[in-house]
């Protein structure tokens, strides 16, 4: 029965934020229990406020969101409950810049994710704990260099926005990333993951693991605890 009635909140939830134009206000959460296929209708837009609190498309345990692409995707924050590997489908507006993240360890952990297109020091992470500019300038060894295209602001388990009760640090969590073009940037070689740790950005793959440096290539790392928001960078 449990199960039935989050069904049917899940379609309530679901039909209710098509009138809206699928827009979640800040404070809000539309909360997934199935699948959801964000191409269709193709006429709408997934799209969350951006704020202190944002709003959230989630999704609880195994559910998942169907049909990413540049022209469907949450443009926005979307969340994570459960202990099941998981792909945020979040971008621009015009450009999806997917996060996938392996199988958390606990049932109770949660992770949210958005993608803040622009130079991380002036586009600024909106939420806490480290909410603000992330100078590209700010990087620890062996990084020599940031991008200024985008970050994907980080959110984890315990937190204020991600409800009480939630767990997770991200600890030991692989993190996959499709990039924006980096051929200017750098050698694929040389591209790694980096998270911002509150004082600077850090080395989060500690090996070359790009399949290359043209859009919507993957690049990978893994999350250590303390992480805020994820970027790209060379060493």
């Amino acid at each position: 029965m449990k199960i039935i009635i989050s069904t049917l909140l899940s379609l309530i939830f679901t039909f209710s934020s098509y009138a809206q134009g699928n827009h979640v206000f800040t404070g809000g959460e539309i909360s997934n229990f199935m699948a959801v296929n964000l191409s269709t209708p193709g006429t709408q837009t997934w799209n969350t406020d951006r704020a202190a609190l944002p709003g959230y498309f989630s999704a609880v345990n195994s559910a998942i969101y169907t049909g990413a692409s540049d022209a469907a995707h949450v443009n926005g924050y979307m969340k994570k409950y459960g202990n099941q590997a998981f792909t945020f489908a979040v971008g621009s507006g015009s450009d999806l810049r997917a996060l996938s993240i392996s199988a958390p360890a606990s049932a109770t952990d949660a992770y949210a994710v958005a993608w803040i297109s622009g130079d991380p020091g002036n586009n600024q992470d909106p939420t806490a704990p480290n909410a603000g500019a992330h100078p590209t300038a700010s990087f620890s060894s062996p990084i020599i260099a940031v991008s200024n295209v985008g970050q994907w602001d980080w959110q984890v388990g315990n937190a204020g926005n991600l409800g009480t009760g939630t767990t997770g640090t991200g600890a030991g969590l692989t993190i996959s990333v499709s990039i924006p073009d980096m051929t200017l940037f750098a050698e694929t070689l040389n591209l790694r993951l980096v998270g911002w740790n509150g004082t600077s950005w850090i080395d989060l793959s500690g090996a070359s693991t790009a399949t290359g440096n043209n859009e919507d290539d993957i690049l990978s790392g893994t999350m250590v605890a303390g992480i805020t928001a994820i970027g790209i960078g060379s060493v």
